[in-house]
């Protein structure tokens, strides 16, 4: 569950809702095994996609890759922090290095 601009969405297996008027509607449905049932964003067309293997982005039509781990044991530890132009993710490796890291992302200028 996240609040995207006001609206509360609710992740059911690997489907996303809105919450509205007491009712929830389909938003976008997740067509990937390594979905992992958190999303975060500031619009419908601007949503962050927690994934096993990375971090996936939503930009109101397609799902696109903006990370992928380099190895099998790092994770998405929190909520990312959403900045007007700028996301901070923590992220810890699990493996057999252990350390934790900040993924940070940029909003690309047109």
């Amino acid at each position: 569950m996240c609040d995207m601009d006001g609206e509360i969405l609710f992740v059911i297996e690997n489907d996303v809702f809105r919450y509205r008027r007491n009712k929830l509607v389909p938003f976008l449905h997740v067509d990937n095994e390594h979905f992992a049932y958190q999303v975060f964003g500031r619009s419908k067309n601007d949503l962050f996609i927690s994934m096993d293997d990375g971090i996936a982005h939503y930009n109101g039509e397609d799902v696109e890759y903006l990370y992928h781990f380099p190895s099998d044991g790092m994770s998405v530890t929190r909520e990312p922090c959403i900045l007007e132009n700028d996301i901070f993710y923590s992220i810890r490796n699990w493996g057999s290095s252990d350390f934790n890291l900040v993924l940070h992302g940029k909003l690309v200028e047109e």
